[in-house]
């Protein structure tokens, strides 16, 4: 191994469309650009939200009202998703509890 074959730990960003059962069961997401970013620090931060209509017409253009909403024949909701907005007053978790009990 070179030097040239070790890279800096990066992270990645995306936004995307998620369908989402009515119980709140999240059955898929699909990003359509998902981008690398060259630090972790934006993606370790934060996770992944719902969209605000705004966000979601800036991130995904005009068409995201278009395609969000409620799908009534298959009794979902088609909601963007993408990294939390960096509005937010408090700083978000810093560990969680998984399903094993653990804080990771």
């Amino acid at each position: 191994m070179t030097t040239e074959d070790v890279r800096e730990p990066g992270g990645a960003r995306a936004v995307g469309l998620a369908t989402i059962q009515p119980d709140g069961t999240v059955l898929d997401t699909w990003f359509p650009a998902p981008a690398l970013t060259a630090s972790a620090t934006g993606a370790a931060a934060g996770g992944t939200v719902r969209l605000d209509d705004a966000e979601a017409q800036r991130e995904l253009g005009p068409e995201a009202a278009r395609i969000t909403g409620h799908d009534g024949r298959r009794d979902v909701d088609v909601v963007a998703a993408g990294p939390p907005s960096r509005r937010w007053t408090t700083p978000p978790p810093t560990h969680t509890t998984c399903t094993f009990g653990c804080t990771c």
